[in-house]
């Protein structure tokens, strides 16, 4: 390259490095960095690093940076590399014993990230794309035409501000992990084929698929060293995607076990990530360096099958039914012409004959494929936020005694996989329901707001670190704990008749919650069901009634001597 190059390059540089967002992140003042980036040294640098013609190691790039590093402060006894990894994973899972011991090498830490950062967005452009080393994000024009951009866009955002890209590259380097290329590898399957569904007319998001497969499996770098990172790592990420109020990506991203195949209806999303994942695998060489490929699905089905723990009959039966529901979505987009085979060649869209002339083999494949539709149509309905805030107004206006028992079985079939704000506005619907003149309507209302506050974390229950508070788990508990007070209690406002209506239906609330409870779950909803056998004498009449009618339901025999003496 040119010296006016290799000086343009190098003004760059300085530019993001002296940017007020770092200096202020930093701690550094402008002077200091123009010190750091000493540009005698720096040109000399940069001259022998472009044109970049291959990628860059980070051990290459702190190299670099490590003669000037001094002025930012006395290195870690464990090096920057080493120490660099773990702070950037700090950024994602803060602790404050972690800022108060290491909080000196901050500057430092930051200042090789930055520079990591700047090489890396120039190496992206100079060197072909790699499916296991980058991610093919969606551009803004692209992204825009989709429902969630909003939230994807702020996705983006954090990746850059919390240097993720960075840390997974350092991640390669100063562990024996290669965890930047499944991630990677996973978020181009799913990209292909969700851009071959979204081709062929399939209801996907595809800001929710980039968005959730980039960030599935970033709990790994959350997990302490005593924890097991196969079962506690959707923890972390359902942590990440909370703190970062990523509502509709974490969802997806912290859902994508195998075992989150087995409830009936998933989101097209969801398959895709699910998907992606089974097929992106890692070994390891005669050297025990991981190898990171994307296998066929009987070679992912093998590989996967001697990982689990304790195989049996039963565990074995499960698998092999979450392997049939992946191979039949799999056969579902090769007959759609979806790119299954990532080769570039997609195959043409399968027409098969007319019902009457089809074989048994077509009339069974065609039914597979019209369920798969349905599925995925329906839990686009019941998933995308405008469309379900459409359907639940739309269950309010209707008149039709029939119809609104229609809608409440069409939100008992499918609430399980929506999102946490869309199971709060069921449960708000629900209970206006407690008003209506139908005494039947009213009951299955009740019977459904006991079965989604009970269930409100159905399905694959994830594991959490011993210690930890579930916040999951408390907000199941707040919801129990509200929907208790509004029933026995409801607003003075209420006429008396609409009042006796609402408290009738505490009975049909617990009796449903009991059926579907978790075992674990059962002692806490009890103790606050049993909170209101106290004090009776400051309770109206009504509400000693409504209590009183619940008790033929109450399972005494699984309740503490306290609480039995108490009702």
């Amino acid at each position: 390259m040119t010296k006016k190059e290799i000086r343009q390059i190098y003004i760059d540089l300085c530019e993001e490095m002296t940017s007020k967002e770092f200096l202020e992140a930093a701690g550094l003042e402008k002077e200091t960095v123009e010190m750091v980036l000493n540009r005698e040294y720096w040109e000399a640098q940069l001259g022998s690093l472009f044109p970049i013609k291959k990628r860059l190691t980070c051990r290459k790039l702190y190299e670099v940076c490590r003669a000037t590093m001094f002025l930012l402060g006395r290195e870690p006894e464990e090096g920057w590399m080493s120490f660099t990894y773990k702070y950037v994973c700090h950024i994602l899972y803060p602790e404050q014993a972690f800022t108060e011991k290491f909080g000196q090498y901050r500057a430092g830490a930051l200042y090789y990230l930055n520079v990591l950062r700047f090489f890396f967005d120039r190496e992206r452009k100079a060197v072909p794309f790699d499916p296991l080393k980058d991610f093919g994000f969606l551009d803004e024009p692209e992204g825009q035409t989709f429902e969630n951009f909003e939230e994807y866009r702020k996705f983006r955002r954090i990746w850059h501000k919390q240097y993720i890209y960075e840390m997974m590259r350092l991640n390669a380097e100063v562990t024996k992990f290669k965890t930047l290329e499944h991630i990677a590898g996973v978020h181009y399957v799913a990209m292909t084929i969700a851009r071959g569904l979204y081709a062929a007319g399939a209801p996907v998001d595809l800001t929710l698929v980039s968005g959730a497969a980039a960030a599935h499996d970033l709990g790994k770098f959350g997990c302490k060293p005593n924890e097991k990172v196969p079962y506690m790592h959707y923890f972390y990420t359902a942590l990440w995607s909370e703190r970062n109020k990523l509502p509709h990506i974490g969802q997806i991203a912290a859902n994508h076990s195998t075992w989150d195949l087995e409830p009936e209806n998933l989101t097209v999303e969801s398959l895709c990530l699910i998907y992606s994942d089974f097929r992106v695998k890692s070994s390891r060489g005669k050297d025990g360096v991981e190898i990171t490929h994307i296998s066929s699905m009987e070679d992912a089905f093998s590989v996967i099958l001697n990982k689990l723990d304790n195989v049996d009959a039963k565990k074995h039966r499960r698998y092999r039914f979450v392997h049939a529901k992946l191979s039949d979505f799999e056969e579902y987009m090769r007959t759609h012409g979806v790119d299954v085979d990532l080769n570039g060649d997609p195959p043409t869209p399968e027409k098969l004959p007319l019902p009457a002339l089809r074989t048994p083999e077509q009339t069974v494949k065609s039914l597979v494929h019209m369920t798969i539709e349905h599925n995925m149509d329906v839990m686009h309905q019941m998933t995308a936020e405008q469309s379900f805030g459409n359907i639940l107004e739309a269950a309010r206006s209707e008149k039709n005694w029939k119809n609104v028992r229609a809608y409440l079985n069409v939100l008992q079939q499918y609430f399980a996989y929506t999102s946490d704000l869309q199971k709060e506005q069921t449960l708000s619907f629900l209970y206006e329901l407690f008003m209506n003149r139908d005494g039947e309507i009213r009951v299955q209302a009740a019977e459904l707001l006991g079965q989604v506050i009970a269930q409100f974390n159905a399905g694959y229950r994830k594991r959490r670190p011993e210690g930890l508070v579930d916040a999951a788990q408390e907000k199941m508990l707040a919801l129990w704990k509200h929907y208790l007070d509004i029933t026995i209690r409801p607003d003075h406002r209420f006429i008396d008749l609409l009042q006796r209506r609402i408290r009738s239906q505490l009975k049909n609330i617990v009796q449903s919650m009991l059926e579907y409870v978790d075992a674990s779950d059962l002692p806490m909803f009890m103790e606050a069901l049993t909170d209101w056998y106290r004090n009776p004498s400051g309770k109206k009449a009504a509400e000693q009634f409504c209590l009183m009618n619940c008790v033929e339901v109450i399972p005494f025999r699984r309740l503490e001597l306290d609480s039995i003496n108490r009702i």
